[in-house]
């Protein structure tokens, strides 16, 4: 429920810098919301990732729903795919242990 929880994690969303598009949006207030970056369309080439890949989702996830993660599970041979049941977007703030652990279990199935 980040919504419930914005407060709690403010400073760290003030403190990230991330963009859904290679060139900043024309919109100022962009990063403040969800959506209005330009999108970039990739489905098409997921399928050419060769390299170990694990895909983590949120159950609650609103932004990036779990189907959209599967979809990407599904395009990317032998891709790895974790579904945190009790986060949304944030999986790595809401459930940091979890989400730990998945990390370190994919790092750790990797050959050496």
């Amino acid at each position: 429920d980040y919504t419930r929880r914005a407060k709690e994690f403010e400073p760290s969303r003030a403190a990230a810098i991330a963009y859904v598009a290679p060139t900043r949006s024309t919109d100022s207030t962009a990063t403040d919301k969800v959506g209005v970056a330009p999108s970039i369309e990739v489905r098409d080439r997921l399928s050419t990732i060769k390299v170990p890949t694990l895909v983590i989702v949120g159950k609650k996830d609103f932004v990036t729903p779990e189907k959209y993660s599967r979809m990407i599970h599904n395009s990317i041979h032998d891709s790895q795919l974790v579904v945190l049941e009790n986060s949304g977007h944030m999986g790595h703030m809401e459930e940091p242990t979890a989400f730990a652990e998945a990390v370190r279990t994919f790092i750790q199935s990797l050959p050496r």
